[in-house]
């Protein structure tokens, strides 16, 4: 020990182990935790003569002995105490210690207030005490709620257990039938020959035949004997009591408490000591409402009785919680609590901190002697700095600190370590499922630090000084304490381990101290901080490394997994739930190509990812493809990522890939390969299989066929979704960054790009961007929106803004001549669109907004919508170009409708653009000609006749055009915006001049024959039933794939999935109904064989099931009506008729989806258990009937032969006295 500074030690003062530094002779035992209903005398004497005063508790008995005493001269209502306080904090000592005060009881020959008179030092305690045995002579009734015997089917009020209780200590009957009988016989001045008959006539004293199963029919058969007039045969009495019930209202309560102590308990007060209500009435509004009548009916009576004088003193009611009052109530949240009302009748509040049991702690068991403090102050000293480190906790605001005063008062613990022990033991209580009681458990810090040092398991006393408590060994104490299963797991990692050789105990340590961390919420079971918490020697850093590797080993060995709040124990039920999960750890190509594309479209969710911003003059939207397939939203720039599912294909993936990239046809494709780990492939199994295990709980939680094991394991499943798909995000960005950017041949290592996945795609874009858009820096800037309407609607030109001018980052639209500013439509952007649309127009095609957008917005340009209409505008004014909107031609920039066009998005996408001309012979020659090409007939080279020809045409077109646009309005086809751009042209062309109609058919004469060919098209395909079609379609996309996609179904049906939806979302779709028809059939078929064959599973199950009903003894009992009713439930699924049509998802006779179907075929062991139970009801003969749960005799978990026979013994006396009641028993 020399290298902790703790040379020498064992010559000061003789003192080489803990023990030696301890004032308290360890052999002087402490006793188990306090209850109220203990009364074993030695025990009761140690506690009251070893029970530490602190300044606190003197100080709150003295309030509450001082309320007692003054009560009978100032009565109030009032007469609440509640005393709270943290599990082993004392409270419970607190309330037995003023119980024995009170009744002043006799503890191996010594009066116990004078005991405690001695205990607390105090005069003005003293002399309350001895005032209160003097002049209020008092009856305590003490009992534990949650044990007592009074409680056995956890539904009774507190008024029934308090009853039950009086009872009992007044040595009345606790049965109320016979309670009831004794008080009036009792007052009838008959019970004692009662009890003589009864004692004849049996051969047992009274007293033990009322504890019998057999009370009822004996006690009636005396009451027969010896009062045959009004009890005319045996069974009369017992017979009475079915009709009637012995019931306990809180004001029939409060009567009888005054009552009945006066009869048996003549001149004495009554006090009501009772442990644990906070647990009792906890979360239940109607028992902490109940406790809350009944304080106040019995603080008005007491009140007005002692006022009159016929009550010595008031009832008083003295109860323990774990929380303060307040807590409880608010952890009720209703309205029908009302605190203050509370607050009233419990007029006297004490709570216990946290510090009254260390300071009790301290001088009962770990106070030092005098020569300790040097040796302890030594030590502190010389290895304050690494112990500072080696303690600290981490995410939590739980003090870890250790000051010097602090190290010397709790040695061999430390500080914290006292608290989370206290914590640890109050979590393992209020686990559901925990017993009452912990038989033989180190419960409270004391007897914990107590055993700490003398258990055969621990032994600290005789470590070495220097040593110090660590938390696995808080684990030997508790274990007792523990689940069985909790032990088991142990107890498996102990013998998995044993002779590993890298472990020496580390698994075994480190399982031990998870396993307790679990009960405890605000201290994450973090790496850094269970090493913290096995430091197990002063002077030694935290064993981080062992922790981790030990950690490691149980992860793998699926002992432990790894949560938000830190490592865990895997339960029983996590194990199989882990076991069923497994089942789902191979999903299919499609299902985990699925996968991959949604956590890619994740990781471009991102705004780094997202949106790319070339040299702060654009920003340009990112498009998604992976393998080919589109991903989210279209972009201005599409990535196509190509992924190779394994590291070993990824480098020839990459020549593939920059091959594919010299093509012509893919020059202006952007590439990025990646590879895909075995990391990654290990997440997305198993995010398939946690999504698989939600889905199908979610399913039987819905439908209530769901145990509260499974709601737990579903909540901590869905956290695992959320976490896994987290970090398979974070691994498929690492991925992305280690991969290579190709453009046009040209490959760029991801990693040497950047620092992170965005910062990598940014270089790399950097580099692309200049290649895919050599003109963008001609047109790119920096634009509000609105410079268009600004340039139309400016009265000159010289206040515009300054990207309409020369220099710095101007377009050079407007020049300076002279003394004047004029439009430049020489200008390089305004040359570019207005050369484009002199070009597209000499083809007789019509240059729409739409047309200049894709043409300027792709490659080449990269330039957006806003510059675009920038130019036009200074165009139209310039008197360059015309515009046509709405059928109507513009040529002067200040027309309103003209501004519309170029200012409003949707009009400006519609709107069309054609150089500015004159109508002469030449474009009437066009026109003509172009008449000529679309109807096939001449017309005369004349203005009027093509005008009037074209207005014909018109009309005649748009009457035709009627009946398709309601069909395709009606079946939502494709083609709306063709129908409305074609109707909006057909209107322009009835409302235009003969001047309009002649120049829009000679510029653009070429398009309007195409939209009239596709309109006569898609009139064709209608005639065909493309509605029908393109309904059936959408029918096996939207209901019918998503179906079969769920169950697995492979890629080829995938792929067809996805071309059908981009085949019926085409504008062109009319040209493809027969693929349509032939992969809608494909998917069809596939669904109605999976649809067929879970139909004929479900009959075949749910019909043997019928069957098996049916065969069932009790059946032959029941009426024909009834047999059906009963069936309901499984002939309703038990459907054999298939009827599915082409157009249907279900069967018409049972309407049953497949999630339907296999949720039935899951529950079917429950429909058939229900139907079983209604049955036998059903055919039960139908008398007077109790149901009876064996769970309200039975506590959840039994550990000792003892409990079997008391829950035993207690049923069979229910049993027996419903029994002779009359009533038929049905158990449950």
């Amino acid at each position: 020990m020399s290298h902790y500074g703790l040379e020498g030690m064992s010559g000061v003062g003789g003192m080489a182990k803990i023990r030696d530094l301890l004032a308290r002779d360890l052999n002087q035992k402490i006793e188990e935790i306090i209850k109220v209903d203990q009364h074993d005398e030695e025990s009761t004497y140690r506690e009251i003569t070893e029970y530490v005063v602190t300044d606190r508790i003197r100080s709150q008995y003295k309030e509450i002995l001082s309320a007692i005493a003054e009560a009978p001269a100032d009565p109030h209502e009032g007469i609440g105490v509640w005393i709270s306080g943290f599990f082993g904090s004392g409270k419970s000592s607190f309330a037995k210690n003023l119980g024995y005060v009170l009744a002043n009881r006799n503890v191996l020959g010594h009066s116990a207030a004078e005991l405690f008179r001695r205990q607390v030092a105090d005069e003005h305690v003293g002399d309350l005490i001895h005032f209160i045995n003097a002049r209020i002579p008092t009856e305590v009734v003490m009992f534990d709620v949650s044990r007592d015997r009074a409680v056995r089917k956890g539904t009774e009020r507190m008024t029934e257990i308090m009853y039950t209780v009086l009872l009992r200590e007044l040595d009345y009957a606790e049965d109320f039938d016979i309670a009831e009988l004794e008080i009036e016989l009792e007052a009838e001045g008959r019970l004692e020959e009662f009890t003589r008959h009864v004692e004849q006539r049996f051969g047992q004293p009274w007293r033990m035949i009322r504890k019998g199963a057999q009370k009822i029919s004996r006690a009636s058969a005396a009451l027969h004997e010896m009062d045959p007039a009004t009890y005319p045969e045996p069974e009369s009495w017992a017979r009475s009591l079915a009709t009637k019930q012995a019931d306990i209202t809180v004001a029939r309560f409060v009567e009888r408490v005054f009552e009945l102590t006066s009869r048996r308990r003549p001149g004495k007060a009554v006090v009501f000591i009772i442990d644990e209500v906070g647990q009792f009435v906890a979360r239940s509004e109607d028992r902490i409402d109940d406790l809350r009548v009944l304080i106040e009916q019995l603080g008005k009576e007491s009140k007005n009785r002692v006022k009159s004088g016929k009550a010595v003193a008031p009832v008083w009611v003295v109860v323990t919680s774990q929380e303060k009052l307040d807590e409880v109530v608010a952890a009720i949240d209703s309205k029908r609590v009302e605190l203050a009302r509370l607050q009233d009748r419990f007029k006297y509040r004490i709570d216990l901190a946290p510090a009254d049991i260390r300071e009790v702690a301290t001088k009962r068991v770990l106070a030092k002697k005098e020569t300790a403090y040097p040796i302890l102050q030594d030590l502190y000293r010389k290895t304050a700095g690494i112990l500072s480190s080696a303690c600290r906790l981490e995410r939590t605001a739980r003090r870890s600190e250790v000051s010097e005063e602090d190290f010397i008062q709790f040695y061999p613990y430390l500080p914290h370590m006292v608290e989370l022990s206290i914590d640890i033991m109050s979590g393992i209580r209020l686990q559901p499922g925990a017993p009452r009681q912990h038989g033989g458990s180190n419960r409270t810090i004391i007897k914990q630090a107590y055993e700490m040092l003398v258990s055969d398991r621990t032994r600290m006393a005789d470590r070495p000084v220097g040593s110090l408590v660590p938390l696995d060994l808080v684990f030997e104490l508790v274990e007792g304490n523990l689940s069985d299963e909790r032990r088991k797991d142990i107890s498996d990692i102990i013998e998995r381990f044993k002779n590993d050789p890298d472990d020496n105990g580390w698994a075994a340590r480190v399982a031990k101290a998870v396993c307790l961390l679990e009960y405890v919420r605000d201290l994450p079971r973090t790496e850094q901080n269970i090493a913290a918490l096995l430091l197990d020697e002063v002077g030694r850093p935290a064993p981080l490394h062992e922790v981790q590797s030990a950690l490691a080993r149980l992860v793998q060995a699926k002992f432990m997994r790894n949560t938000d709040e830190g490592y865990k124990l895997q339960t029983a039920q996590e194990k199989n739930w882990e076991t069923e999960k497994g089942g789902y750890l191979d999903p299919k190509l499609a299902e985990r190509n699925s996968i991959k594309r949604e956590i890619l479209a994740e990781v471009f969710s991102d705004p780094k990812f997202r949106i790319y911003r070339f040299k702060d003059l654009r920003n340009f939207k990112i498009g998604l493809s992976v393998d080919g397939m589109r991903v989210g939203d279209d972009g201005h720039i599409t990535l196509n990522v190509r992924v190779a599912d394994e590291v070993s294909q990824y480098s020839e993936l990459v020549s593939s890939v920059r091959d594919e990239s010299r093509a012509e046809v893919n020059r202006n494709e952007a590439y990025w390969v990646m590879a895909l780990t075995d990391e990654i492939h290990d997440l997305i199994r198993n995010l398939f299989a946690s999504r698989e295990m939600v889905k199908k709980y979610e399913g039987l939680r819905a439908k209530g066929k769901i145990t509260q094991v499974e709601l737990d394991c579903l909540a901590n499943e869905k956290g695992e979704v959320s976490n896994c798909f987290s970090r398979l995000k974070a691994k498929m960005g690492e991925a992305f960054l280690s991969g290579t950017g190709v453009f046009r041949g040209v490959a760029k290592d991801g990693s040497a790009l950047g620092k992170t996945a965005g910062e990598a795609l940014k270089v790399f874009l950097d580099a692309v961007i200049p290649e895919l858009y050599p003109k963008l820096e001609m047109g790119a800037r920096p634009l509000k929106g609105d410079e268009a309407e600004q340039v139309l609607r400016a009265a000159n030109l010289d206040g515009l803004p300054q990207v309409f001018y020369e220099g710095g980052s101007g377009l050079g639209l407007v020049v300076r001549e002279g003394a004047k500013f004029v439009l430049n439509t020489a200008a390089d952007v305004a040359a570019e669109v207005l050369n484009y649309v002199k070009y597209v127009h000499s083809y007789g095609e019509k240059v729409t907004g739409k047309t200049l957008e894709d043409h300027f917005q792709g490659p080449g340009y990269g330039w957006e919508r806003d510059l675009l209409r920038l130019v036009l505008a200074v165009l139209l004014r310039a008197g360059a170009i015309e515009v046509v909107y709405e059928g109507r031609r513009y040529v002067s920039h200040q027309d309103f409708q003209a501004r519309v066009a170029l200012t409003n998005n949707a009009a400006f996408k519609a709107a069309s653009f054609a150089p500015s001309r004159p109508v002469d012979i030449k474009t009437l020659t066009e026109a003509a000609r172009c008449y000529e090409a679309i109807t096939g007939t001449e017309v005369d080279v004349e203005r009027e006749a093509i005008a009037g020809a074209l207005k014909n045409l018109a009309q005649e077109e748009k009457e035709k055009l009627l009946e398709v646009e309601a069909l395709v309005k009606t079946n939502r086809l494709p083609v709306a915006d063709v129908i409305a751009q074609y109707k909006v042209t057909l209107n322009g062309i009835l409302e235009g001049t003969s001047e309009d109609c002649v120049l829009a058919l000679a510029r653009e004469g070429k398009s309007f024959k195409e939209a009239r060919e596709s309109v006569q098209r898609i009139r064709k395909a209608l005639d065909k039933g493309a509605a029908g079609i393109v309904a059936a379609a959408r029918r096996a996309v939207r209901d019918m794939w998503p179906v079969l996609s769920a169950r697995g179904e492979n890629d080829r049906l995938e792929a067809c999935a996805g071309e059908l939806e981009q085949l019926i979302a085409a504008e062109d779709f009319y040209d493809s109904l027969t693929t349509i028809k032939e992969k809608t059939a494909e998917i069809v078929s596939a669904y109605h064989a999976l649809y067929g064959q879970w139909h004929a599973d479900r009959a075949s199950a749910f019909g043997a099931a019928i069957e098996d009903i049916r065969g069932c003894p009790e059946w032959a009992q029941l009426g024909e009506d009834m047999r059906n009713t009963i069936l309901v439930p499984l002939v309703s699924r038990a459907c054999s008729s298939l009827d599915l049509g082409d157009a249907s998802t279900v069967c018409a006779a049972c309407r049953a989806t497949v999630s339907e179907m296999e949720a039935d075929l899951a529950g079917l062991p429950g429909f058939k258990a229900e139907t079983l139970r209604r049955l036998r009801e059903l055919a039960a003969p139908q008398k007077a009937t109790k149901r009876v749960r064996l769970a309200d005799f039975f506590p959840p978990a039994i550990e000792h032969e003892e409990s079997v026979d008391e829950a035993v013994d207690e049923l069979r006396e229910e049993l027996h006295k419903l029994v002779a009641e009359g009533f038929t028993i049905i158990l449950e």
